[in-house]
């Protein structure tokens, strides 16, 4: 069976950031959260790459492109709605991740972008 993959980008940006000033604390603490924005079922999950590049910080996570464009389709309801009250039960990891991303940004006065290969 071949899965094809796709990319999603959680891009960081702010005053005095680069790779090398990312805490491997906070690092863990973002894959965790992107696991849960990728997935809503760790037990049964389609494999998740991570890279980390240059350009502010740029966190590359690689998956099969079902999971990147069930993303990308909320994430861009999200932005139209500008709430995520509407994600069901079933969502619930993703609206946890997306508060996390949301209040460490706004702790550490950063902004946070997310991109998908995955054009709609």
């Amino acid at each position: 069976m071949n899965t094809e993959f796709a990319d999603f980008e959680i891009k960081i940006e702010g005053k005095d950031i680069s790779p090398d000033s990312f805490d491997i604390s906070e690092l863990m603490k973002f894959l965790e959260n992107a696991e849960l924005m990728l997935c809503d079922n760790k037990k049964n999950r389609d494999m998740i790459t991570h890279k980390i590049e240059n350009g502010s910080v740029r966190n590359i996570f690689k998956t099969s492109l079902t999971s990147i464009v069930v993303l990308s389709v909320l994430l861009n309801e999200i932005s139209i709605k500008h709430n995520i009250n509407f994600l069901g039960r079933e969502k619930q990891n993703l609206k946890r991740s997306i508060q996390f991303f949301q209040e460490w940004a706004k702790k550490n006065d950063k902004s946070l972008s997310f991109f998908s290969s995955y054009n709609q």
